[in-house]
């Protein structure tokens, strides 16, 4: 495994954009050097993909991420390998938030307290000593990992039988049981609550749009900005009834939009953005040691040559860079705008927050997993270690935002904390916006 180590670190810090950005080099150098005597002669890819991912971990870069061989997923195809439920967070407690066809013991809601004779919060703790994130951005690392756990679980100690599991059920009485690991998918979720006053106008898989006409709030929610087909015509839509009904209020829902394609976001923000504005990406002039165990796709390169044929509006020294400006359309929204996050807003989305902050907009929920500052993405190569078979992602660019905020490696925080609350089935962040946003419009709500 010492060779996999080697060419990992080489090519990490050859073709990343800007690798030593929140770890000096000569930090990144010890740390490499000191897990690479430390090796043993003999590890698991399992065992082996964990030390590895804590190297990565040093970008601070939550586009750069390792996963197992694609031989080692498919030799579990069908095996009971994962726990029997899903957690969540509420306040300070952990949740089971959906379970297995199969679990029969343990029930939405429950109070998870230890697995396996550890404190679940132990567990998230090491869990977070392997999970990529941007720059020093706690919400993600702590929202992505709940939603990795039970992959997370496996990583870290493999396939285990009778696990014992003590939980708080919903009379507050602490119990204790053995669960198996389980191949079943999990049960369909129940739609949450919505407001009565919300009336539906379009929808469709990433997309919502609401309005209540009576107070004059809009509720737009995007859920990714990957789609490239429909996006134009589905917010010239939107904007025109938006303007059509006269809406005083904007509410733009973009928790758990993990990002996507940077010219449906930027489209996105020129019914928003007052003024025109520049998306700018760029990296090192200097061309990476070429190996042969990494590659990027046909699509990709023609991508990355077009942008290299795209004249420079800015020169930054040692640095190739590019530019797309854009300028507000004709039915720009000129009236309130109110941004809910969380920790799973991330890439685009937080772009695109860091843009609507930079703009004025109002933020509720909590702080973006995505950096205010900036990403790296666009172009993403494909390492494949040659002993180990692990597969690890590294961005090609490095993305900067148009924000002023010079609190660098975190992510856009939000005006109004609002945290998840205990009731799965109720979106409360949701609630409370609307329900301060009818008070501040002097309009009460009903049914709130």
């Amino acid at each position: 495994m010492k060779e996999d180590f080697g060419i990992l670190y080489n090519t990490i810090i050859n073709y990343h954009p800007n690798p030593f950005q929140y770890t000096a080099r000569e930090k990144f150098e010890s740390f490499f050097n000191k897990q690479m005597s430390d090796l043993p002669d003999s590890l698991s890819s399992r065992e082996f993909l964990l030390i590895a991912r804590k190297l990565n971990l040093l970008l601070k870069c939550g586009h750069s991420n390792g996963i197992p061989s694609e031989e080692w997923y498919k030799s579990l195809k069908g095996k009971k390998v994962l726990l029997p439920f899903e957690i969540t967070r509420a306040g300070d407690k952990i949740l089971v938030k959906n379970i297995t066809e199969d679990e029969k013991q343990i029930a939405v809601n429950d109070e998870l307290i230890s697995i396996n004779n550890m404190p679940v919060d132990t567990l998230l703790s090491i869990m977070s000593e392997i999970q990529e994130r941007d720059g020093f951005t706690q919400a993600y690392l702590d929202d992505i990992i709940t939603r990795r756990f039970r992959t997370y679980y496996f990583f870290m100690f493999g396939v285990q039988n009778d696990i014992p599991v003590e939980y708080k059920n919903s009379g507050n009485e602490l119990r204790k049981v053995a669960v198996n690991l389980s191949n079943q998918k999990l049960k369909p979720e129940p739609d949450k609550y919505w407001p009565a006053q919300l009336k539906i106008f379009e929808e469709n898989k990433w997309s919502k749009f609401a309005m209540d006409t009576v107070s004059g709030i809009a509720y737009l929610k995007i859920s990714s900005f990957s789609d490239r087909k429909e996006y134009k015509k589905y917010y010239k839509a939107v904007f025109s009834e938006i303007e059509k009904q006269g809406c005083r209020n904007l509410i733009i829902d973009l928790r758990d939009n993990g990002g996507g394609y940077f010219h449906h976001g930027n489209r996105f923000l020129t019914y928003l953005s007052p003024e025109k504005f520049d998306f700018n990406f760029l990296r090192p002039k200097q061309k990476p040691d070429k190996n042969e165990y990494i590659s990027l796709g046909r699509v990709s390169k023609l991508t990355r040559f077009a942008f290299s044929l795209k004249p420079q509006k800015y020169r930054v020294e040692g640095k190739r860079t590019n530019t797309f400006s854009y300028k507000p359309k004709p039915l720009r929204f000129k009236n309130k705008v109110n941004v809910i996050t969380n920790g799973i807003t991330f890439s685009t989305a937080a772009l695109v927050s860091a843009q609507l902050k930079q703009n004025g907009a109002t933020f509720y929920g909590t702080e973006t997993g995505g950096a205010e500052n900036g990403t790296n993405a666009m172009l993403v190569y494909k390492l494949v270690l040659p002993n180990s078979g692990l597969q690890f992602n590294i961005p090609w660019y490095q993305v900067m935002s148009n924000s002023k905020n010079e609190n660098i490696g975190y992510g856009v925080k939000p005006d109004v904390e609002i945290r998840p609350g205990a009731d799965i089935g109720r979106d409360n962040v949701m609630m409370e916006v609307m329900e301060r946003i009818g008070k501040e419009s002097q309009t009460p709500l009903s049914g709130i």
